[in-house]
């Protein structure tokens, strides 16, 4: 098995939730556990932005979120109800 294979294994199989965006802030990829965490289905997530999980911010603040990407510290799930705890994100570069 190749460390490819091996990546790709950890990611569907793992408990923790993974999610990678690009450099604009949209989901190219999730993992199951992501998505039972925040009550999503993978096609609802992948190509939106990520501040999906902020449906009350305006705009403004949606962008300084996409621009700062650090740990947030609470999220919300599809049904309006909020998470609290840090997620580390990574961003694909380019």
């Amino acid at each position: 098995m190749n460390l490819k294979s091996e990546n790709q294994i950890l990611f569907t199989e793992s408990l923790t939730p993974i999610a990678y965006l690009d450099s604009n802030g949209f989901f190219k990829k999730v993992n199951s556990a992501y998505c039972l965490l925040f009550s999503f289905l993978e096609e609802d997530l992948l190509g939106k932005a990520f501040t999906i999980h902020y449906p009350n911010l305006n705009f403004e603040s949606k962008q300084k979120i996409i621009q700062n990407y650090k740990e947030f510290f609470y999220m919300e799930k599809r049904n309006h109800t909020r998470i609290h705890l840090p997620i580390k994100i990574k961003l694909e570069r380019k």
